[in-house]
C-alpha cells in the first residue's frame, strides 16, 4: 500500500488478542468498518503456539476450559467444527516431593494443530494488519484520531484514522500509549485506572525430546503437573495433545520467583537450565537433556489486579475504548494466582474475562458513536 495513502475506518482495534479480536468481530456484524492493528505477524497474543522441528508446542495459553457463559458458548462451536476437542480433566499436583494426581473436574480442550487455531478463528474476515506497532495516537481537528504507525521489517507504511479506538493491549502498553493524551483531555480517572493495573510475569522453556523418549512417556500417568517449587510452576506434555506425535515436548512453566528474577535478564540460558533440573529433579531425570530448548518471556502474563468493569470508555477527547483480561474481575479471579499457565479450573479464567471485555468493549463504541 502506497505511504501517501490514508485509510479511514469506523473503529481501530489496537491488539489482536482475544479481546480486540471479539471485539472486532461484533462490530464488524454491528455493520462497523474495523481494522485490526497487531505489532506481531502472529495472532492471539498469548494464545500462542510455538513451532518446533516436526512439532509445536503452546507456550502460553495451555488448554480452553468452560469457565463461563463465552468460553462454554466457543467451546461448543469450536468442538463442533474441530478446532478443539477434549484432552485431560485433572492436573497432577507436585509438592514438599510427592506428586498426587488432582482432583478430576472440567474437561480441558486443546487443538490438534495448537491453540493458535482459536485466535485464527476469531481472526476469520477481519482485516488485520499485522507487524504495525501503534507510536502514537491522537485527536485531529476532524474529530477523529490519526496513528502513527512503525511497520516492522518488510512490512508496508500504512496511514489511519479512525472514528473511534479500542485499546487490548496489555494495561502498561496502553498506559504508555495514553499518556501523552493526559493534556488533550484523557480524564485522570480513566488514565489512572489503565495505570494502576500491574502484571505477573512468565518465563516458559520449550523441551523437544529424542524420540526414543516416546515409550518411556508411554508410561508416564500425568500430562499437566502444577508444581509449589521455587522455580517451576507447571508442567505440561505438549505432544500428547497431538495425534500420533514423532517426538515427546515438554512446556514448562517458571515460578513467579524465577520469572521475576530473569525479567530483564539478557541471557536467558541458566533460567532455562533451572527449569529444566527443577523437572527432572521432581518428575522425570530425562527432563534434564532436550535435543532443543526454546525460550520464551512472558512480561504481562497474568494481570494481578484486574479492574473490576468489563471495559473503560470515554469521548473525551474522542471516542476511546480500552479493555483485555485486567478487566472485568469478580471476587474469585481477583484473588492472588500463583499457577499457570494462563487457566486454571480453580478460578475464574483470565480467557472468559478477556472475551466478556471484548463483547462490552464493542457495545462501548456502539454507544459512543452510533448514529
Amino acid at each position: 500500500m502506497p505511504s501517501d495513502q490514508n485509510i479511514m475506518v469506523d473503529v481501530a482495534v489496537i491488539g489482536a488478542g482475544l479481546t480486540g479480536l471479539t471485539c472486532a468481530q461484533h462490530l464488524q456484524q454491528m455493520g462497523y468498518q474495523v481494522v485490526v492493528l497487531e505489532k506481531s505477524r502472529g495472532l492471539g497474543g498469548r494464545v500462542a503456539t510455538r513451532r518446533l522441528p516436526n512439532a509445536w508446542a503452546d507456550h502460553g495459553l495451555a488448554y480452553f476450559t468452560q469457565q463461563g457463559t463465552q468460553t462454554a458458548a466457543l467451546v461448543q462451536l469450536w468442538r463442533d467444527r474441530g478446532i478443539l476437542h477434549p484432552w485431560i480433566n485433572q492436573d497432577f499436583v507436585w509438592a514438599d516431593g510427592i506428586l498426587d494426581p488432582g482432583e478430576v473436574s472440567v474437561q480441558r480442550y486443546v487443538s490438534p494443530v495448537g491453540i493458535t487455531a482459536i485466535a485464527k478463528a476469531l481472526a476469520a474476515e477481519l482485516e488485520i494488519w499485522r507487524g504495525q506497532r501503534v507510536a502514537a495516537i491522537a485527536p485531529t481537528d476532524n474529530h477523529t484520531w490519526a496513528f502513527t504507525l512503525e511497520p516492522v521489517a518488510g512490512e508496508c507504511v500504512r496511514g489511519l484514522t479512525a472514528r473511534s479506538v479500542v485499546v487490548t493491549a496489555p494495561a502498561p502498553q496502553a498506559a504508555a500509549l495514553l499518556d501523552p493524551l493526559q493534556s488533550q483531555g484523557v480524564p485522570p480517572e480513566f488514565f489512572s485506572a489503565v495505570q494502576s493495573v500491574t502484571y505477573q510475569a512468565n518465563l516458559t522453556a520449550i523441551a523437544l525430546y529424542p524420540s526414543a523418549r516416546q515409550v518411556d512417556l508411554a508410561q508416564v500417568p500425568w500430562r499437566s503437573v502444577q508444581l509449589n517449587h521455587p522455580q517451576l510452576a507447571w508442567v505440561t506434555v505438549d505432544s500428547s495433545k497431538q495425534p500420533n506425535p514423532s517426538q515427546p515436548v515438554v512446556v514448562l512453566h517458571g515460578s513467579t520467583s524465577l520469572s521475576d528474577q530473569f525479567l530483564d535478564a539478557p541471557d536467558l540460558e541458566p533460567a532455562g537450565q533451572l527449569l529444566l533440573d527443577s523437572a527432572a529433579n521432581t518428575l522425570l531425570p530425562w527432563l534434564a537433556d532436550p535435543e532443543v530448548l526454546q525460550l520464551h518471556r512472558w512480561r504481562y502474563a497474568l494481570p494481578r489486579n484486574p479492574l473490576p468493569d468489563a471495559c473503560l470508555s470515554t469521548v473525551s477527547p474522542l471516542p476511546l475504548v480500552c479493555g483485555g483480561d485486567w478487566c472485568g474481575a469478580t471476587a474469585t479471579s481477583m484473588q492472588p494466582q500463583i499457577t499457570l499457565p494462563l487457566s486454571s479450573p480453580a478460578t475464574i479464567s483470565p480467557i472468559e474475562q478477556a472475551l466478556t471485555s471484548g463483547i462490552a468493549s464493542a457495545q462501548a463504541v456502539h454507544r459512543l458513536i452510533k448514529p
